[in-house]
């Protein structure tokens, strides 16, 4: 969309000055165009979006000129996000005329207001004269009573009517919300926006994509952003506009392939009229990729699609440890979030919105259950996402994958800083993983393990195997959500009963061989066993692990370096010593040795 408007506004050829094009791509707000006013307090973040970064609570504007003799035949588009529940001490405006640069005063002009007293919050639109506002137009009552992140467009017309269209998932697919008339100003001379906040929110406002000029004439067809399977015979088609009534709801506009045929009903939605609900005869099951045929579906303004596809899954059903506990941040910055990741080590793929994740009391009772989703949100194999109250503020933190990888969820349950627990399950209740973990899995030579996540080694090995948890590397900024873990390895087996992998490691936290794994395999479950580490002199160094019953035939430990002091071993050969018994008498005793080295 950038790009689209963007060549619309270099072919029509408009004065700069008459109009405002900003995407924030150029990394800055102090050019191209010019913002100015609490310029200190806002930032163009890793996302190139403009963004509150204030150090108290407080007002801040920023403002850009925008020299408009008349108001007839314009358009006002952008995107606007609050992180948190808007109340009157905690709101956004968007100015879209004003007579003054500073937005803190006395002005003559329009705006939205994103934000108010109480708990039915709508975007609304006003009128502003001196110190005196009145409302022009308001959009749907608690539109934006909790965190949003909204796509917005305003036009005026010659008759001084104005509309407000919002597309509430952040995109494009504008609605009609609501109108109003004024013509108190016919003209403008500056544009911008003003955060109101307290303390906890002086991080949490984003805005983006601004467009304000004459009318963009729609040229370009329709097109389906998804495909989402609602139940078996159902399919929901989300296009990138609203659609014209005839076409969308002709059948044989639309055809599945794998045997599936043309929909028996074709349904636009009653207020959303950018999506379509298909009905077929015959049942999708999960393992096949459909693919979506359209054909002659238009847009409200009688662009029409000539041919396009898109391609759709039907989810599995989860089960245990298909999806796993990959990273958890629980101790983060002072300010920020925790985050789960969550990875799909199966060959399935998984719909989110069918779990929950939750935590537990001291006696292990589950409290705090969440849905994850209430839209479906499908996990293809190998695929990681993470779980956050604030996915911009963990992205702006660490390196991380592409905000599709990130579900915005409401409540994440609380997890304590020293211990805590965290669980996956279905809505039947039933566990899909749970993870028991202590600061103490932490690298104990960490100088501070605040905002430093908690990686799994290898998601092969099991949750509660304390060994496979270790810090995110120093690296790669002590996280890495929805990515591949810094820290993530694949024991290897030589096909002996116990192997070393790597044989020379360096615990240094950099994520490369900060551990050494020991591979065990005996011919038969059931073992008790004990393993110990030895110097090359034979002075002990730790018990690794103590007595403890090996309910399968092969697994892994892991050792970080660490001594029983809590301390870093010292360069050199180290003896891995192995004893396990089983009932029936059989007994082991095995010698590894391993190379504990450091970067020069």
């Amino acid at each position: 969309m950038k790009c689209f408007i963007l060549g619309c506004f270099l072919l029509l050829g408009f004065s700069i000055k008459a109009q405002i094009l900003e995407d924030f791509s150029d990394g800055n707000f102090n050019s191209n165009p010019v913002w100015t006013g609490d310029s200190s307090e806002f930032i163009i973040n890793a996302q190139q979006q403009l963004q509150l970064n204030a150090t108290a609570s407080g007002t801040s504007y920023l403002s850009s000129t925008l020299a408009l003799a008349s108001l007839d035949s314009l358009e006002w588009r952008c995107f606007i996000q609050q992180d948190f529940s808007p109340s009157s001490s905690n709101y956004g405006r968007i100015y879209l005329v004003s007579d003054q640069a500073n937005l803190e005063g006395p002005l003559n002009g329009y705006f939205l207001q994103f934000g108010e007293a109480l708990s039915n919050d709508a975007v609304e639109l006003f009128q502003q004269s001196g110190s005196t506002v009145s409302s022009i137009a308001r959009c749907t009552n608690a539109g934006i009573a909790s965190a949003f992140a909204l796509g917005i467009r305003v036009t005026r017309s010659t008759a001084a009517e104005w509309k407000i269209y919002i597309d509430y998932n952040g995109g494009t697919s504008y609605s009609f919300e609501a109108s109003g008339t004024d013509a108190t100003f016919t003209s403008s001379s500056f544009f911008g926006v003003l955060c109101s906040y307290t303390t906890s929110n002086i991080t949490k406002y984003f805005f983006d994509d601004f467009y304000n000029g004459p009318f963009q004439v729609d040229s370009i067809p329709p097109a389906p952003i998804t495909a989402t399977i609602i139940t078996s015979t159902t399919l929901d088609v989300k296009f990138n506009e609203q659609l014209d009534a005839l076409s969308s709801q002709t059948v044989f506009n639309y055809f599945v392939n794998q045997q599936t045929g043309n929909p028996s009903l074709a349904l636009l939605d009653a207020t959303d009229k950018s999506l379509v609900h298909l009905t077929f005869a015959n049942s999708f099951i999960p393992g096949p990729v459909y693919t979506l045929s359209l054909t002659d579906v238009s847009d409200q303004n009688s662009n029409t699609i000539d041919s396009v596809t898109i391609n759709f899954l039907m989810p599995d059903t989860t089960r245990q440890n298909d999806i796993i506990i990959n990273e958890v941040l629980f101790n983060p910055y002072t300010g920020g979030v925790d985050f789960v990741e969550l990875y799909n080590r199966s060959a399935k793929v998984l719909d989110l919105k069918e779990l929950v994740i939750a935590n537990t009391v001291d006696s292990g009772s589950i409290l705090d259950v969440e849905d994850i989703t209430s839209t479906s949100f499908l996990l293809l194999p190998g695929e990681y996402v993470v779980l956050t109250e604030e996915p911009n503020y963990i992205r702006s933190t660490y390196t991380s994958a592409a905000i599709s990888h990130f579900v915005d969820i409401l409540n994440l349950p609380t997890y304590n800083d020293d211990e805590g627990v965290v669980v996956l399950m279905n809505k039947s209740d039933i566990e899909i993983d749970r993870v028991h973990y202590l600061d103490d899995y932490h690298f104990p030579l960490l100088n501070d393990d605040e905002g430093v996540s908690l990686e799994r080694i290898s998601p092969e090995r099991p949750s509660s195997d304390s060994s496979n948890w270790h810090s995110a590397a120093a690296s790669v900024g002590f996280a890495t959500p929805a990515l591949k873990n810094s820290q993530y390895s694949i024991s290897s087996s030589d096909g002996s009963e116990v192997s070393i992998d790597p044989e020379v490691f360096s615990p240094d936290n950099d994520g490369f061989q900060d551990v050494v794994n020991i591979h065990y395999k005996f011919d038969k479950p059931g073992y008790t066993a004990t393993v110990k580490i030895f110097s090359a002199t034979g002075r002990p160094v730790l018990t690794l692990i103590k007595s403890e019953l090996l309910g399968t035939e092969e697994g892994v430990w892991s050792w970080d370096g660490i001594n029983d002091n809590n301390e870093k071993s010292p360069v050199g050969i180290y003896v891995i010593y192995i004893e396990a018994f089983e009932s029936g008498g059989d007994t082991k005793e095995i010698k590894k040795t391993c190379v504990l080295g450091a970067r020069l």
